[in-house]
């Protein structure tokens, strides 16, 4: 694990030790919530919003955007594992809304040169695979906008009926959570699952965590220990926890199966090329849901919950049938491991993530706690000095 390996391993050791009854937690989330929020360093979405294993999904990217893998995930979430209320919480001063395209390319320039490319080439490189960095311009405009997708998916039948939307926002610099009450307005049901949602147990907890916020309000937005985290969704899983990570730390980027996705990708890039990390730790968990559902499963829990929330059956199957997703489904846990971690590495090797950013792989496991090191994956991600003298590819288009 480069230079973090000791303490990440000595952490986990501790975090596994008082394990306990963890071991015996349902895959649902037992508060029925899912948490949308940013990978920013600087947050610990279980601290602030009073969060315990068990409790709630958690998905994880840069600016905390609604975006087609937010959906897969929150999808997932609400049709095959009970969730019933979504909270959209992007921060203020996020990185996301201070970057332009012009910008994001001169870090990039600064960052891949320092690692050892040709100017040019980077250029060249970074002309011919242009991306869609879902930057925040104007950050309640964009709250309203990520509440309003959801909301039309749940007009659209997609998500269910009784399914709430809410729109928060996370200050930065006081630990603090605010209501944006235009973004509530329109994301809550008219047929809640619930008189008094989990709503006034995130406040009280985040005023508690707020209160001793302290220092915290001077952390760098770059992470000081120059990684960045993928993990699952699930909520049985804390990857600041498992780690021993604080605010500050690392980067921590979340989705159903803790996958490499196109939205995980962006993520990275920005923190690898704006942001100065230089190791990517890829950490799905043993026992995912995603590794045992498949298709037809997903479409008869889908069909079965939205009739459970008062949609017809016909109309149901039909808007299942009418909308196919790719999810991501896990069918081998290392085979997916090794995929995931050699799309890095072609992006390494495009020329797109910096030749010195090294890509960790390594499996959860959700009964005992422990992270356990997968050799061929960190084999595989591995910076060889051989790779310092390799010329990038321009002809690499990674499907963004």
């Amino acid at each position: 694990m480069g230079q973090n390996k000791q303490e990440l391993l000595a952490a986990n050791a501790a975090y596994a030790a008082s394990f306990g009854d963890k071991a015996d937690l349902p895959s649902a989330p037992t508060r029925h919530m899912a948490l949308v929020t940013c990978m920013d360093a600087r947050m610990d979405s279980a601290k602030f919003a009073g969060l315990e294993e068990g409790d709630a999904h958690v998905m994880r990217n840069a600016g905390a955007r609604i975006n087609d893998d937010t959906i897969r995930s929150l999808l997932a979430s609400t049709l095959t594992m009970g969730v019933k209320e979504i909270f959209v919480t992007p921060h203020t001063s996020c990185g996301m809304s201070k970057y332009t395209d012009e910008t994001v390319v001169e870090k990039a320039v600064g960052a891949l040169t320092k690692a050892g490319a040709e100017e040019a080439e980077v250029r060249d490189t970074l002309a011919a695979n242009p991306m869609d960095w879902e930057f925040i311009h104007g950050e309640e405009e964009t709250l309203l906008a990520d509440v309003k997708k959801l909301v039309d998916l749940r007009n659209e039948g997609i998500i269910p009926p009784d399914v709430s939307i809410y729109g928060l926002s996370y200050n930065i610099h006081t630990g603090l959570l605010s209501v944006n009450e235009k973004a509530t307005q329109i994301g809550l049901s008219e047929t809640p699952a619930f008189e008094e949602g989990n709503l006034p147990l995130i406040l009280e907890a985040n005023k508690e965590y707020a209160a001793t916020y302290g220092n915290k309000a001077e952390l760098s937005s770059n992470p000081e220990r120059k990684m960045a985290v993928v993990a699952c969704m699930d909520s049985r899983v804390d990857p600041a926890k498992a780690l021993g990570l604080e605010e500050g730390d690392s980067h921590v980027i979340r989705n159903a199966g803790g996958r490499v996705s196109d939205d995980a990708v962006r993520s990275i890039l920005a923190s690898a090329l704006t942001m100065g990390a230089k190791e990517i730790h890829v950490m799905p968990h043993t026992s995912c849901g995603m590794s045992y559902l498949n298709d037809e499963l997903v479409g008869e829990k889908a069909v079965a919950t939205l009739v459970k929330a008062g949609v017809e059956e016909d109309v149901a199957k039909k808007t299942i049938e009418e909308n196919p997703r790719d999810w991501l489904f896990i069918k081998e846990e290392e085979d997916t491991l090794l995929a995931d971690v050699q799309k890095l590495v072609d992006l390494r090797d495009a020329g797109l993530l910096p030749k010195d950013v090294a890509v960790y792989g390594h499996s959860y496991d959700v009964h005992t706690g422990r992270v356990i090191e997968n050799p061929k994956a960190t084999k595989l991600g591995a910076v060889p000095a051989a790779s310092l003298k390799k010329k990038p590819s321009n002809h690499l288009k990674p499907s963004f």
